[in-house]
């Protein structure tokens, strides 16, 4: 897939999408997911790509990236019961 491909799926044009790319403009954690999703890789590529030293990171980031997936499909209200539960259990 292109830059041109990706800019048309996402809705945002070419030139956004580089900045994106080159670091000129940061990306908003919702606009990652969505780009990963298109991309059909897990949003921990994107870090695991960024490199890491310590394999807890790496399986950290891998498991948050399953949550926001898992997270995505689930209904309003089961969002809100799930975050009610993350409440819980950080206590």
């Amino acid at each position: 897939m292109n830059l041109q491909q990706l800019s048309e799926l996402v809705g945002i044009a070419v030139q956004q999408l580089q900045k994106y790319e080159t670091g000129e403009n940061r990306v908003s954690v919702s606009r990652l997911v969505e780009i990963a999703r298109h991309l059909n890789v897990p949003v921990a590529w994107f870090f695991d790509k960024a490199g890491s030293s310590n394999g807890t990171t790496a399986g950290a980031t891998r498991a948050a990236s399953d949550l926001i997936n898992i997270f995505d499909d689930l209904s309003p209200e089961n969002q809100r019961k799930l975050i009610e539960i993350a409440r819980l259990l950080r206590q």
